[in-house]
Parts: C-alpha cells; structure tokens; sequence
C-alpha cells in the first residue's frame, strides 16, 4: 500500500483500490463546506500522489479513449481507470466509500 498526504492506492492484479485517509477525509468536508469545485477539489486530492510518486494523469484523447473519467497510469505503463465515475464525482465517491474507489486495469 502506497500512502500519500490525502490518499492510500492498493495495487491489486486486476486493478488498484484508492482511498482517503484521515486528512483526506477533512480536506473532502472543508471542499464541502466551501462549494469548491469538483475538478479543483480532484486536482488538489492528486496533485501530491502525482508529485511524489510513479502515477500520472492521462488525458482520455493521449489514449484514444472517449471517456471523462480519470484515468491514471503508474511507472510500467499500466493504465487505469473508473469507468464507472466521471472525474467529477471520484471525490465524492472516495467520501462516500469506505471501502475506496476501485480503478479497474485496462
């Protein structure tokens, strides 16, 4: 499990699990409370995990994909991604979920 300032990312075979941590969890409900932006909220839970580590944003165009769902890439050019949730709403998601947000392994 790889630990960053807002965030956890478990590496599974088939996937990765992401997740908010405790100070994750608080920055979500300031973000809340102050009506920030979606995209702007998602870009600052990131920004650290994108910094500090192997992940990448992908944009969906670098990778033919018509989608606007995140979609991530680590070191070995494994490419993942939600297909299940706009870029919009994985902050909420993560709040919402305990269990994290599953990116499946394209």
């Amino acid at each position: 499990m790889e630990q960053y300032n807002y965030l956890t990312i478990e590496k599974h075979e088939n996937g990765i699990v992401i997740r908010l941590n405790d100070d994750g969890r608080d920055l979500v409900r300031d973000f809340e409370e102050s009506q920030m932006d979606y995209y702007a909220t998602t870009a600052y839970l990131l920004e650290d995990v994108f910094a500090n580590s192997e992940w990448e944003e992908l944009q969906p165009e670098e990778i033919g994909a018509l989608t606007e769902a995140l979609i991530i890439t680590d070191y070995a050019g494994n490419v993942y991604s939600d297909i299940n949730t706009y870029q919009a709403h994985f902050w909420y998601e993560l709040a919402a979920e305990e269990s994290g947000c599953w990116f499946a392994k394209a």
